[in-house]
């Protein structure tokens, strides 16, 4: 292994799941539908495991409140805008090199048979 490589390691939080008003049609911002979530929280974490301290590492319940906050609170039309602020929000939060944003709406109002739509995105700092 090359000892100059800095080391990228992963915290993911899957399928978190949450309730939301969002979307172009109106209907949507007032009935709500199923939101799900998943990130991926890139760090090096060899120094919170040598100190087994969570100081040095994220603390995945403040990143679950993020992404409550975020599709909870407020009204987006678009699942594009939700997943850029989750992002944005999860980069000033952490000490992270960079996340991945995966933003599912469940049974979508559409014209057809259709489990979810989803938006994926990565943003580094």
């Amino acid at each position: 292994m090359n000892k100059f490589k800095q080391t990228i390691d992963t915290i993911s939080l899957k399928n978190m799941t949450f309730f939301g008003y969002h979307g172009q049609k109106k209907n949507e911002r007032e009935l709500g539908q199923q939101y799900q979530a998943d990130l991926e929280l890139w760090l090096d974490t060899s120094k919170a495991a040598k100190n087994d301290d969570l100081t040095l590492t994220v603390d995945y319940q403040k990143a679950f409140e993020i992404v409550n906050e975020i599709i909870t609170e407020r009204s987006y039309r678009l699942i594009e805008t939700i997943a850029e602020r989750v992002a944005e929000r999860i980069l000033l939060s952490f000490e992270i090199a960079g996340v991945s944003v995966r933003l599912r709406k469940i049974k979508p109002p559409m014209n057809g048979i259709l489990d979810h739509v989803e938006i994926s995105i990565e943003r580094e700092k």
